[in-house]
């Protein structure tokens, strides 16, 4: 329940020492001075950024900005999905993703798949309407890869012994890029 708050999500992961993309909060309050939010996202964040209502899913809601005139646009836009709303850093990078199923003894589906949309970003449109995402199974992944990322999203603990030499954002798996951060989260490393 944790990861269908994207506030709480990041949250949760940077108190765990887990990467994933640079972010803030944003809020009608912050809105009564845009200037003062513009300029500390600017700095933080940087063009481009993303906006996402922090409590939708599917890309509803979701802006890109590429300047200040659209990070207002898109901040207004997801503040009306709900009382808050992320903004975060764009990742751009390969999406990949995989199905985990069961809670006592999870299983990976055993391939990695990749989307590709032919669209700037991942939009609700793009998803469920125009058919216009291009997707790979399996992905254009190596198969090393793909058989660690599935692995990995089967861990039930995010402790292990031994530390991945390159870790991926979130993003890697579930695309930053309009995407909740949290899921699958455990399969976000590369050995």
């Amino acid at each position: 329940a944790n990861c269908m708050d994207k506030e709480m999500t990041h949250t949760i992961l940077e108190a765990h020492g887990i990467q994933m993309a640079k972010w803030l909060r944003v809020d009608n309050e912050k809105m009564q001075d845009f200037d003062a939010f513009a300029k500390q996202a600017e700095q933080k964040l940087g063009y481009p950024m993303f906006v996402k209502p922090a409590n939708a899913g599917s890309s509803v809601g979701v802006g890109k900005a590429h300047d200040r005139a659209e990070l207002k646009s898109a901040c207004l836009h997801a503040l009306q999905e709900d009382y808050k709303a992320v903004v975060e850093e764009c990742i751009e990078m390969q999406e990949v993703e995989t199905a985990v199923l069961g809670n006592s003894n999870p299983q990976a589906a055993g391939v990695v798949g990749e989307l590709v949309p032919v669209v700037e970003f991942y939009t609700y449109e793009a998803k469920y309407i125009d058919g216009t995402t291009a997707l790979h199974i399996p992905g254009r992944v190596d198969e090393e890869i793909s058989t660690f990322l599935c692995a990995r999203a089967t861990m039930r603990s995010s402790s292990t012994k031994s530390t991945p030499s390159r870790a991926l954002p979130p993003s890697a798996c579930t695309r930053s890029c309009g995407h909740t951060a949290g899921f699958p989260i455990r399969s976000c490393w590369t050995a």
